[in-house]
């Protein structure tokens, strides 16, 4: 059963400390007049999603079959569901000691849950890239807004199309739509454009409950990209009543609003603690969304595997400025991983550093398919496949920021993370400076360790050096269109 367990919360006070302030510059964030094709349905609150049948040619020949269910003797649907700025410590299932999560984490009991999860950057386009391909930024070159034709030889899409699967994607954002290569290998593609003004959920999931009562009976891959949690943060009264505390300020969740008071030193303790609450709304009202689409996959559940993650998490003056996109923090970088299939123990965590580059690889071990050789992922099914098997001590790597400010400029791609165990390097290409943390004993980032830990500074080093060194040749880009740029700057992202 899926049943909500509402309980009343109290915010204490005092619990969050604004930080340094820091430059930020972003433009107006608001809802967008949505478009429809001819095949589209209708979508609640009003909007209409853009659709089409779009299943582009896999450049994949299909290889082994898929390991057959034991109970049904098919091979297992995949659903993988990405949460648009989802930081992992504000879910139950990570530690965090609101409910915001419940549905969340009562999946995450059934299976497996990774504790240092992270994303390849601090926004939306290159994160999914990588989610879909296994690549790193620098490997699959989906950078910035530019669109393109095809992000990678391959995507998961593409993958599981050329094994028989039924694939279908519902997504929330126009970095994912068509003109951005996202659309290559699904058998049905529907955006529903963003609407950052408006309290309702965003109804991506009413139309995945939609096309799932429509299906043909084969095994399905259905991506689910929901970006109710993204700034603006709005959501209906019951759930403000339930997280959001006695608050007199003037700050309302805005992404403009914000973005201007984080970058004049306008924002105190009790803005930022509003924010924070107005936020775990946002995540609540997410939770019983995905509730409901969890109950009418519920016949579905002993031959499916489901996956949620996000593609990366979002600023509270942790580190002097708000919202994301900038800075590859933590409060930023770090994501939450939930995989529930069949034939994973539930109760089932890892804490070992893992990417969602390895989400790809792990789909594949699951469906037991071969990946491409070319991969920067792992398989992580080895933790439960072989109890005495951890994930190797690797290199991940995080890059493409962009909208930095500086000296009136606005900058893109400046700032690099290359993490191994438990350090993590920041270089900023401007300024040279690079600092080192040691995230086992200072996992928010406060202390800069290079001059104490010079193997491992050099060790870092090193390794992003050759990581820079080896771009592989990227996707030929179209320049953006005028309207483009005006929704760009509509939702905050370009000056």
């Amino acid at each position: 059963m899926w049943t909500p367990n509402p309980s009343a919360w109290s915010r204490s006070n005092g619990h969050l400390c604004a930080w340094l302030l820091a430059i930020l510059v972003m433009l107006p964030a608001g809802g967008c007049n949505s478009s429809t094709s001819e095949d589209a349905p209708t979508v609640s609150q009003g909007q209409q999603a853009s659709s089409s049948d779009t299943h582009g040619e896999s450049s994949i020949a299909a290889d082994n079959g898929a390991r057959e269910s034991a109970t049904t003797g098919e091979r297992p649907n995949v659903v993988l569901i990405s949460v648009d700025t989802l930081r992992a410590d504000h879910l139950g299932c990570y530690g965090y000691d609101r409910p915001t999560s419940p549905a969340l984490d009562r999946l995450a009991n059934q299976g497996a849950v990774f504790d240092d999860a992270s994303a390849t950057s601090p926004w939306t386009l290159p994160s999914h890239a990588s989610l879909l391909t296994g690549l790193f930024p620098r490997h699959h070159g989906l950078l910035y807004y530019r669109p393109i034709s095809r992000i990678s030889d391959f995507t998961l899409a593409d993958l599981l199309a050329a094994q028989g699967y039924e694939t279908a994607a519902f997504v929330n954002s126009m970095f994912l739509d068509r003109p951005y290569g996202f659309a290559n290998g699904f058998d049905r593609f529907e955006y529903l454009r963003e609407d950052t003004k408006s309290k309702m959920p965003s109804g991506i999931f009413a139309e995945a409950r939609q096309w799932l009562t429509r299906r043909r009976a084969r095994p399905f891959f259905l991506f689910v990209h929901a970006y109710d949690v993204h700034s603006d943060y709005r959501s209906l009264p019951k759930y403000e009543q339930q997280f959001v505390g006695e608050y007199d300020g003037a700050v309302d969740g805005g992404t403009v609003q914000m973005a201007l008071l984080a970058r004049e030193g306008q924002l105190d303790d009790d803005d930022v603690a509003h924010l924070v609450d107005l936020y775990d709304a946002g995540i609540r009202q997410f939770d019983d969304e995905l509730e409901r689409f969890l109950e009418q996959l519920q016949a579905e559940f002993e031959h499916t595997a489901i996956i949620v993650t996000s593609d990366h998490g979002e600023e509270f003056m942790d580190h002097g400025n708000v919202l994301h996109g900038r800075a590859h923090f933590q409060e930023v970088i770090r994501v939450p991983l939930v995989i529930r299939a069949p034939g994973i123990p539930p109760g089932t965590r890892i804490a070992e550093p893992v990417s969602i580059v390895d989400v790809v690889p792990t789909v594949l071990g699951l469906l037991g398919i071969e990946p491409p050789g070319n991969l920067d992922g792992l398989d992580l099914g080895q933790t439960w496949r072989s109890p005495a098997w951890t994930p190797p001590s690797r290199f991940l790597f995080s890059e493409a920021d962009h909208g930095t400010q500086r000296d009136g400029v606005q900058l893109n791609g400046i700032k690099w993370t290359v993490r191994h165990d438990n350090f993590k390097m920041h270089y900023d290409r401007p300024t040279g400076r690079t600092e080192l943390f040691d995230l086992a004993s200072d996992p928010h980032e406060r202390v800069d360790v290079a001059g104490q830990e010079t193997a491992a500074f050099m060790r870092l080093k090193d390794q992003l050096d050759r990581y820079l060194a080896g771009s592989r040749e990227r996707p030929t880009s179209q320049p953006l269109s005028d309207e483009e740029r005006r929704r760009l700057k509509t939702l905050g992202y370009a000056n």
